[in-house]
């Protein structure tokens, strides 16, 4: 028999908006008494609408009948911001909560809007404008002279052209890569996987420590290579997928050394397992993909910078420091081509 497993899951927008609601559960059940059949019931079922909308709308088969769950789910969510907007008017909500809630109303916004135009324009990012119809006939001598000239300064400057493009694509490519592992860390913390997720920024590669509710202290990030171990026990290291690469028993206070450089995959992690509990799970994940040829290298110009902290059940952001902004810098080998990341 199979079971039956809805594929809106998988949807980034659908965990989104499931946190939303979540949280909206959470703040609407301390409202006032009086408010039980009212505001509170009504910013919870528009709440519950907008998931259930993007769930009904990504299992229909056409286009306009997915369409039409969407643009639902759109007005459900207009329609919990603007009781939202009523509840801290009204002093049921405070301002921390209320600008948390902001932010993910925001962000359900911003990849519901995606949704809908991927849906009404599938090819929009590739498509062009009606073409015209090739030119019929040769080149005249004019139009001759002009390719023969620019292939002659296209010659001249193709090695030059050529490395420059591949030295910004891989910076660029390692940039995108660092957004993306930030995005799913906030995913983490807003569907609840992990209580606290540090991100450690250093020269070639990043470091995640994840806190699970229920983790006990067992491993610590130290000195940008070291694991030290707080109890006897079985370290776990997995790869990017979850598969174990790698059992063994570990002694109390110990300490190993994480070989960066020799290690084959791009994201794997630790875990430490003992008769008290779990610990963190510390992971790490190398940014710069073709490190395996050293004149590739792509690094961190300024890897020495506060840590982020990502802080469930809001995906609440800030820096170790304290500071209230930061923008890594995104290089290659010999600083030529530099990337800015603004990451807070």
């Amino acid at each position: 028999m199979t079971t039956y497993q809805g594929t809106f899951r998988k949807l980034i927008v659908w965990q989104t908006a499931k946190a939303l609601a979540k949280n909206i559960y959470c703040l609407a059940n301390k409202f006032p008494a009086e408010e039980k059949y009212g505001l509170s019931a009504q910013i919870k079922r528009a709440a519950i609408s907008v998931m259930s909308n993007i769930a009904e709308g990504n299992q229909r088969a056409g286009k306009q009948d997915a369409l039409n769950f969407f643009n639902i789910a759109f007005s459900s969510l207009t329609e919990t911001d603007c009781q939202a907007d009523l509840a801290y008017e009204l002093g049921y909500i405070q301002k921390r909560d209320y600008d948390l809630l902001l932010e993910l109303l925001n962000k359900t916004a911003y990849l519901l809007f995606r949704l809908i135009d991927s849906k009404k324009n599938p090819n929009s990012r590739h498509s062009l404008n009606s073409p015209k119809s090739p030119k019929k006939g040769g080149f005249s001598l004019i139009e001759l002279i002009v390719v023969v000239s620019i292939i002659s300064i296209m010659s001249v400057s193709a090695v030059v052209g050529v490395r420059y493009m591949g030295g910004t694509m891989r910076v660029k490519q390692a940039a995108g890569y660092i957004g993306d592992v930030i995005k799913r860390a906030e995913m983490e913390a807003l569907r609840g996987d992990y209580k606290k997720n540090t991100i450690h920024f250093t020269e070639n590669y990043l470091v995640i420590v994840s806190e699970p509710e229920d983790k006990v202290t067992g491993l610590t990030f130290s000195g940008a290579n070291i694991i030290q171990y707080g109890y006897d026990g079985i370290l776990t290291k997995t790869d990017g997928e979850g598969r174990d690469i790698e059992v063994r028993t570990v002694v109390k206070d110990g300490s190993d050394t994480v070989n960066f450089t020799a290690s084959s995959e791009i994201e794997w992690a630790y875990r430490l397992s003992f008769s008290g509990g779990r610990s963190e799970i510390i992971r790490f994940i190398h940014f710069s993909l073709e490190r395996e040829k050293p004149e590739n290298t792509v690094q961190l110009s300024n890897g020495s910078s506060p840590q982020l902290v990502i802080e469930a059940p809001y995906a609440k952001k800030y820096l170790s420091d304290g500071s209230a902004s930061f923008t890594l810098e995104v290089s290659d080998l010999d600083g030529s081509y530099t990337e800015e990341l603004k990451i807070l």
